[in-house]
């Protein structure tokens, strides 16, 4: 996403679900990453006029594994979840 930069290390074990449940809200992917797939799961929250911390904590939810994330957005400058 444009809005949305976001620092991930470790492993989103449940991607490929979650990658399927995406591609068929419309989302294209341009790899193969568990990376892309929380970055697009954010913006789907995120588009729906959630604040960025709201929308971050929704797909985290959804996440499962050992992971950790940092995420920011140009609509909300100066906000690091």
């Amino acid at each position: 996403s444009d809005a949305i930069s976001l620092v991930h290390n470790g492993v989103i074990e449940n991607h490929g679900q979650l990658r399927q449940e995406l591609e068929m809200a419309g989302f294209v992917f341009e790899s193969d990453t568990d990376t892309e797939v929380a970055v697009h799961l954010i913006e789907h929250y995120y588009t729906e006029g959630t604040p960025l911390l709201e929308a971050v904590h929704k797909a985290a939810s959804r996440l499962h594994g050992a992971f950790s994330l940092a995420v920011m957005s140009a609509r909300e400058p100066g906000l690091l979840v």
